[in-house]
């Protein structure tokens, strides 16, 4: 699991964060509009990159490999969120859900984006976020793992109080898997013999959500 620094850090950046939007929109009178909803969609993982250590079974001596390549995989997302309107300029919303970023690999994600309408909010607004949290495991032994997500996309108003909002993404994820593949060697690697996993998966993202305030 994270380390109670590396919690504490994460949790002062996104306080730090979400204090100075919140000057910001205040310095411009702006009010805050609770909002809600619901995002789906599909993530094609493009690129994997990997280092493994761990012990032979055969041997008994400590075995060092690297490997990078194009790798692609189809998963897909669902999440719940809820947050702020800050003004007519940002969002802020706390993202949770489950999704796919390899395959066999499933998490349950807990994040905070943040979203900028350069042009303000309105139908056919478009929009920038940035996005960062961490991946629960699904299991109990799994580790808690960072991921991050930059992109941009656009808002349609569907009703007063109800729109529809698109995104595309580029997303990475830092995994510490259990169990790996050694693809170079040819076998298997259980948690016995493993000393250290450290696999980033990097994909691109089309998400629809439905927002309600």
């Amino acid at each position: 699991m994270l380390s109670r620094t590396k919690k504490i850090c994460l949790s002062t950046v996104l306080v730090a964060l979400l204090s100075c939007i919140s000057s910001k929109a205040q310095e411009s009178g702006s009010t805050f509009v609770f909002e809600y909803g619901v995002e789906w969609g599909y993530t094609a993982t493009v690129f994997r990159s990997s280092y493994l250590n761990y012990i032979s079974p055969q041997t008994g001596s400590r075995v060092d490999v690297r490997d990078a390549k194009a790798s692609f995989k189809s998963n897909g997302l669902i999440k719940a969120y809820a947050g702020v309107e800050l003004g007519r300029y940002w969002n802020a919303d706390l993202f949770a859900g489950y999704c796919g970023i390899y395959e066999g690999r499933n998490m349950i994600p807990v994040s905070l984006r943040v979203s900028l309408f350069p042009k303000g909010r309105g139908h056919g607004s478009m929009k920038i976020f940035a996005e960062g949290g961490v991946n629960f495991g699904t299991t109990f032994r799994s580790k808690a793992v960072p991921h991050a997500r930059i992109g941009f996309g656009g808002r349609i108003e569907l009703a007063r109080r109800e729109a529809g909002d698109w995104t595309v993404s580029a997303s990475a994820t830092l995994d510490h898997p259990a169990e790996m593949q050694d693809d170079i060697n040819h076998r298997k690697v259980d948690e016995s013999m493993l000393l250290k996993s450290d696999v980033i998966y990097a994909g691109i993202t089309l998400s629809m959500s439905l927002n309600f305030k």
